[in-house]
């Protein structure tokens, strides 16, 4: 059985990309031919807007517990056990701290005319989001995974010799307030609260980024099977 997602269209929103994980580090493909973003994200990247109470004790209620569950009296099993939690100070409700965006990886690809035969797919096997395009008969793809043994985003991008042309950079994704608002969070949130300021360099064919967060940034390295790379304080570039 076949178990992937085909879309013939690049996504335009980053609910719309292609996710792919290796449970710490997270990628979102948007699958554009030209301009493309790779939205890059890790589990500890979120909004500290609220607090988080004191997990309560209840390790002397799990008997009473078990017992109701197991006569099958479920219901008065969930009352006894929020009573018991409310006896401890525990809320009815409390919101959890929401995931924010990382950072964004552009890539900006040479394109020679129209392109044709597009289509994006998200492999449920092997974990890998693609998108391939032809253009005046040669064929283009990008392929992109995590490698879970040491959360490394990898993407590979494959054409025919002499005839890729790419420029990549890091970015800071944006955080509108248009969109912080249609999240209906609990409360109002300013910019300057988003606890990830972004700098971005390039040398000696690395990319880094250092943002002030949990996690304190990134870096990236393009590998090549052929051609060069040149350019230094600006991001790297692949000469074919």
């Amino acid at each position: 059985m076949n178990h992937s997602l085909l879309l013939e269209q690049p996504a335009g929103r980053w609910e719309d990309a292609l996710p792919v994980g290796g449970g710490l580090t997270g990628a979102a493909v948007y699958g554009n031919v030209h301009q493309e973003t790779i939205l890059l994200n890790r589990q500890d990247v979120w909004l500290p807007l609220w607090g988080r109470p004191s997990v309560p004790d209840m390790a002397g209620h799990l008997p009473r517990y078990r017992e109701l569950l197991e006569a099958g009296r479920f219901e008065q099993a969930d009352r006894f056990w929020c009573d018991k939690l409310a006896e401890q100070g525990w809320p009815d409700c409390f919101y959890t701290n929401p995931f924010c965006a990382g950072f964004d990886l552009r890539v900006e690809q040479e394109i020679d005319g129209a392109f044709d035969r597009y289509r994006r797919r998200l492999d449920m096997d092997s974990g890998v989001a693609s998108a391939e395009w032809a253009c005046d008969r040669r064929t283009f793809t990008r392929e992109l995974f995590v490698r879970r043994a040491d959360y490394l985003v990898v993407l590979r991008i494959a054409g025919p010799r002499g005839g890729i042309g790419i420029a990549v950079a890091f970015d800071q994704h944006p955080m509108l307030e248009d969109n912080r608002k249609q999240n209906h969070y609990a409360r109002e949130y300013k910019a300057e609260e988003i606890p990830l300021k972004v700098r971005t360099s390039a040398q000696d064919a690395w990319l880094v980024l250092d943002g002030r967060f949990t996690n304190p940034g990134g870096a990236a390295r393009p590998g090549r099977d052929s051609g060069g790379f040149g350019g230094r304080g600006a991001p790297p570039r692949p000469d074919s």
